[in-house]
């Protein structure tokens, strides 16, 4: 069975082997989600808070801070529970050492 960096990402995500003591879970990893919800409004969720885009992805206001933060915590091991998530920013890390048979 496979798994795209989404249904990764969203379902937490155990990396590989050594992986995820070195970096920890996947969703930990996230800086960002931008998020459609059933009504058509589109969202970038961060641990600093939440902006409402407007279609030219343009922000056009934020969610206050108290809602924000549960949200984007949230979302690391919601799956598709809150809507459609169309995008991650996450950190990555050089891994020393190259590995190959």
């Amino acid at each position: 069975m496979t798994v795209g960096v989404g249904g990764f990402l969203l379902k937490g995500g155990i990396n590989g082997p050594g992986g995820t003591a070195l970096y920890g879970i996947g969703a930990n990893n996230v800086v960002r989600y931008t998020t459609v919800d059933a009504d058509g409004e589109v969202y970038h969720i961060d641990e600093h808070g939440v902006t409402r885009l407007d279609l030219d992805m343009k922000e056009v206001d934020e969610v206050p801070a108290f809602k924000a933060k549960d949200l984007f915590f949230s979302m690391r091991l919601s799956g598709p529970s809150y809507g459609v998530t169309t995008e991650f920013l996450y950190k990555v890390y050089e891994r020393p050492g190259t590995y190959g048979y």
